[in-house]
């Protein structure tokens, strides 16, 4: 067998460093040494493909490494029995590892390494990132290191996290079905495998599966539970059309059931790549930062930021119509790289230890090894989008993984930069490589975001070793020095809480009305492993968003028109769904290669059978003439949508794919929601949306006898006093002398104190007049004034239901209803009547 023998042409060689020579670290600092991959594509480092556990993408010889306040270095994977001394990585103790990840106790800790290198040519077989934790992380401890129970030993299960109720959540590329053959998952934008999304374990509980937390068709990374509650990471969107149909190889299975039919590939959404005339090309393809809850549920965008607050500019989709291209106004100094205030990707994401809100990531200008540029933003939870601005940390160099520690030092891999000469000192890289980067430090720094990581000194220095290993079949020997990556702080934090979806009173007064339990059909969707989404207002944009069809109406209803711009008519929403159906064929024809990528394609029929029954094109459902949509759709997939008119043409369309968990309720106030004002200069849509009262009305039908059909006041004390039992109709909650039922009936809130909702006056000639407000979503309740002259004979005065009010002869009832679009269904009523002698009047509920 010929060896080959070359230097590391590493990208990285890398150190940890801090700001001044002595500067103090109070806690220990875990990181990962890496053998530098001799292709940087798909690799350990890169932005595609890097959960590949093969010794090309993921070269055996690193370790999990931890150094201490007083510069103590140790290996912890090679103390507990882990790795390999020599230069032969080769054998079932070869190892790589990455990812370490603290607990909230700071006593252990979780990474991912890969066990195992071929001893054999050719011998590749086998090999997976698997997650594993280490505990017995003191200085004067013995490491011990253990798998971690119940995940797919069969794929790749990397960047793991702690939940705070014990669970563990990180990124894999397990097919999202479970199903074998759909392996692996491609990424959109051809570049090679990817992972499926966030997945959950339990360790704590025997032969448990891990459950998807959700769906990311190319990929989603380092996750982690910020101090809200709220678990953080970056996914890659890149949802435009297949730009690899072009070559001739590309084909669609019909289903993505085992044995299903291979043909020719469609597309059909979103645009085409390719300007048409009327339609520009549509390319997309940004890192964002997303948040999700612990349950899996409210999947957004930090804080729904989106392009138009974070990104540099782009076009609008077509010609005419008033269509304007983004241009931010907020640039810096350009040079090379652009210094600006603005950035298209935020990997790495980590908050700030005593700023809450506050997060550093890398804006990558080099995807073989995911890193860039330094930014910030702070975004804590209810921060508006236009009031959140990125801040630029630094940008000589180029850096990666970087956190503060908890004495507000800042800590990550840094690099000074490209090589000027070829002939480094780590020899001419190869053709397939970028030029060398002399050096990447890991600095420790003290004090603002101005103290640029390059003026920093080495925490510890480089480690050089010599490694052989197969390679593709090839006996490789590599020297150089090491990559330190990963850097993170071992210290103690408070765990964060656990968020709660809560119903907004929009949505909740339509469950009130319709008499339908929010968490009876809650229960309901999950048993259909199906979730409800609702939009308030189609036909609303943000008012920064004018780079699709803004200016739109539904005919005999709701408009969002604005001047001087054409009108759109919607009338449906069109919903995709992602399925593993594209692959592609060897250039000279054949059978498929391995591998599926995402396409979509209009939710089917069966996916859409608990909606009512279909009209217009395919998975769509109707625009209500209040602007709004419901949709009962599958949870756990990836789902888009578009806005359509009456000839079923595509008008508006989502730039994301989005996906919710079993059981969950998503409202939001359009398609692409107002961050201050929409479109037309107002703010978000507050209405109760019809379209949800519809399908609400349609469900009952369909559903005779489910548990969640109660009466209207069970559903509203289920919401407002977390009561699903009604066990509280008589008590006095809040203490204002109102009944938990007569607030009901009122409409005013039994968890605050409420002034009187009911008021006697009386004129000079002894008319009597009686004010008080109606809950119009106490459906079923019927109130009845009444009068006595003595407190002992009471005789009716007027009747209130529903649809109807009637008066004794004399007695007139006025009813003044909430203004249009209030999401506070409550009607002031008036009762007049004619009185000449002393009388005493009261009012009378009647409940089903």
């Amino acid at each position: 067998m010929k060896l080959q023998s070359l230097a590391f042409y590493s990208v990285f060689s890398a150190t940890i460093s801090v700001a001044a020579s002595g500067a103090e670290i109070p806690y220990p600092i875990l990181f990962v040494t890496q053998v530098p991959p001799s292709v940087m594509q798909n690799s350990v480092t890169s932005i595609s493909g890097n959960l590949l556990a093969t010794t090309e993408a993921a070269p055996r010889g690193g370790d999990l490494i931890i150094v201490y306040p007083d510069r103590t270095v140790k290996s912890l994977t090679r103390l507990a029995g882990y790795g390999l001394e020599g230069e032969h990585q080769k054998g079932p103790n070869a190892i790589s590892v990455r990812d370490p990840h603290v607990h909230f106790s700071g006593t252990k800790a979780l990474f991912s390494m890969v066990a195992g290198a071929p001893a054999a040519p050719w011998d590749s077989t086998g090999f997976f990132w698997q997650i594993y934790e280490v505990a017995g992380l003191g200085q004067n401890e013995t490491p011990v290191i253990t798998k971690v129970p119940n995940q797919a030993a069969d794929y790749n299960n990397v960047q793991p996290a702690y939940l705070p109720d014990g669970r563990i959540v990180f990124s894999s590329d397990r097919p999202i079905t479970g199903q074998p053959h759909l392996y692996p998952a491609l990424d959109e934008d051809g570049l090679g495998p990817a992972g499926t999304g966030l997945w959950v374990i339990n360790p704590a509980a025997p032969a448990s599966q891990p459950a998807l937390l959700t769906h990311a068709t190319s990929g989603a990374s380092k996750p982690f539970v910020d101090s809200y509650g709220r678990v953080m990471f970056t996914r890659w969107d890149v949802l435009q059309r297949d730009k690899l149909v072009s070559n001739g190889t590309a084909h669609d299975f019909q289903s993505e059931a085992p044995g299903s039919a291979f043909g020719q590939y469609s597309e059909i959404f979103p645009e085409a790549l390719t300007d048409q005339g009327t339609a520009f090309g549509h390319h997309f393809d940004l890192f964002m930062p997303w948040t999700i809850n612990q349950d899996g549920t409210e999947l957004n965008t930090l804080n729904h930021l989106g392009r138009h607050e974070l990104c540099l500019n782009f076009p609008r989709s077509g010609q005419g119509n008033g269509l304007q291209d983004f241009v931010s106004s907020d640039f810096g100094t350009p040079g090379p790289p652009p210094v600006v205030t603005r950035a298209g990707s935020f990997f790495q994401l980590s908050e700030h230890p005593f700023s809450a809100g506050r997060y550093v990531a890398t804006d990558v200008i080099m995807t073989s090894v995911s890193a860039g540029r330094v930014v910030s933003v702070l975004a804590p939870p209810g921060r508006n989008p236009d009031d959140v601005k990125v801040t630029l940390i630094s940008t000589s160099g180029i850096a990666r993984d970087v956190s503060w520690l908890s004495n507000g030092v800042l800590m990550g891999s840094w690099s000074s930069g490209f090589a000027s000469s070829p002939n480094s000192s780590y020899g001419a890289p190869p053709v397939n490589l970028p030029p060398s980067i002399v050096s990447l430090e890991f600095t420790v720094r003290i004090g603002t975001e101005n103290i640029r990581l390059e003026n920093s000194n080495p925490l510890t220095g480089l480690t050089t070793r010599t490694v052989v290993q197969y390679i593709n079949g090839a006996e490789v020997r590599r020297t150089g020095p090491l990559w330190q990556l990963q850097p993170v702080e071992v210290r103690p934090r408070t765990v964060p809480r656990t968020i709660t979806q809560t119903l907004e009173d929009p949505e909740a007064s339509v469950f009130i009305r319709n008499g339908v339990s929010p968490l009876g059909f809650k229960t309901w969707l999950t048993s259909q492993n199906k979730a409800l989404l609702v939009a308030r207002n189609v036909t609303t944009r943000d008012g920064s968003d004018r780079q699709q069809p803004f200016s739109l109406n539904v005919a005999g209803g709701v408009s969002s028109l604005v001047e001087g711009v054409s009108p759109k008519t919607v009338e449906r929403v069109q919903f995709f769904q992602g399925e593993y159906l594209r692959a592609y064929s060897p250039s000279g024809g054949g059978a498929p290669n391995a591998g599926r990528r995402v396409t979509a394609r209009p939710m089917s029929a069966a996916s859409f059978a608990s909606n009512p029954p279909p009209g217009g094109p395919e998975g769509s459902v109707p625009v209500a003439l209040d602007g709004s949509m419901a949709a009962i759709v599958p949870a756990g997939r990836a789902t888009t949508w578009q806005l359509t008119d009456h000839d079923a043409n595509a008008l508006v369309r989502e730039r994301y794919w989005l996906n919710f968990a079993a059981g969950e309720v998503r409202a939001c106030t359009s398609c692409h929601g107002a961050n201050s004002v929409d479109q037309t200069g107002k703010p978000p849509a507050t209405n109760a949306p019809e379209a949800l009262s519809t399908l609400l009305a349609y469900w009952k039908t369909a559903n005779p006898g489910a548990p969640a059909q109660t009466t209207s006041y069970k559903a509203w004390s289920e919401v407002k006093l977390s009561d699903p039992a009604d066990t509280t109709m008589h008590a006095d909650d809040d203490g204002d002398g109102l009944t938990n039922l007569e607030e009901f009936v009122y409409g005013s809130d039994p968890r605050a104190f409420s002034e009187a909702p009911f008021t006697a006056s009386h004129d000079p000639e002894g008319t009597v007049t009686l004010n008080f407000s109606r809950n119009r979503d106490a459906t079923g309740t019927g109130i009845l004034a009444e009068s006595s002259p003595d407190l002992t004979n009471w005789h009716e005065a007027a009747r209130i239901n529903d649809g109807a009010a009637t008066g004794a002869p004399g007695v007139t009832v006025t009813e003044t209803p909430p203004s249009p679009g209030s999401p506070h269904r409550v009607s002031t009523v008036s009762v007049t009547i004619p009185s000449q002698i002393r009388q005493y009047f009261r009012l009378r509920f009647t409940i089903p």
